[in-house]
């Protein structure tokens, strides 16, 4: 194998794991985050989005395989820190009407964040002359977009006009403490 190709298996080899490591976690959380969510819209996307996660996590375990290396995760830290964030300000805000908007927040990032690194996933398989790999990762990138378009659409269920706009970003918040997790 050429060095650019060694390198750029390895940097595959990095991000499945970071990628991994996401899934898993998103997992975890958005159970958490279904018991928290305080729209019952929002409670069944974020079962629907957990259900998905364990599905991704699974793909990503027959990937793991296909290149013939252990699935292991390692520890993505800005997934980590947006979690660890959205868990402490969950604690300051537990009865106000924020809990939603926070936690559609953190599911929007997580899913933005790990579309972006199956994407690169599946370009990089492409090249690598891995197919078998880039159906599987093709097959979880779909599944990511209509999760983003899920959310999107509850946002727009949920909240009203003004509200919708601030949970996806796009006008600043009433609350400076929010606006860090609106934004």
């Amino acid at each position: 194998m050429a060095t650019e190709d060694r390198v750029l298996a390895d940097a595959f080899h990095h991000t499945l794991q970071d990628v991994y490591f996401t899934a898993k976690l998103s997992h975890r959380t958005l159970r958490r985050a279904a018991r928290r969510a305080r729209s019952t819209e929002l409670r069944r996307a974020f079962e629907l989005q957990g259900e998905e996660s364990a599905c991704h996590v699974a793909r990503l375990n027959r990937v793991f395989e296909i290149i013939g290396k252990s699935a292991r995760a390692r520890t993505c830290g800005p997934i980590k820190g947006m979690t660890v964030e959205m868990e402490e300000y969950l604690d300051e805000v537990e009865s106000s009407e924020a809990v939603d908007a926070v936690l559609i927040s953190w599911a929007r990032a997580v899913e933005s964040y790990a579309i972006g690194r199956y994407g690169t996933l599946k370009d990089w398989s492409c090249k690598l002359g891995i197919p078998a790999a880039e159906d599987v990762i093709e097959q979880t990138l779909r599944e990511a977009n209509r999760t983003a378009e899920v959310l999107s659409r509850v946002v727009d269920d949920i909240a009203s006009p003004d509200e919708a706009m601030a949970m996806a970003g796009d006008v600043p918040t009433r609350s400076g403490g929010a606006r860090a997790w609106l934004n």
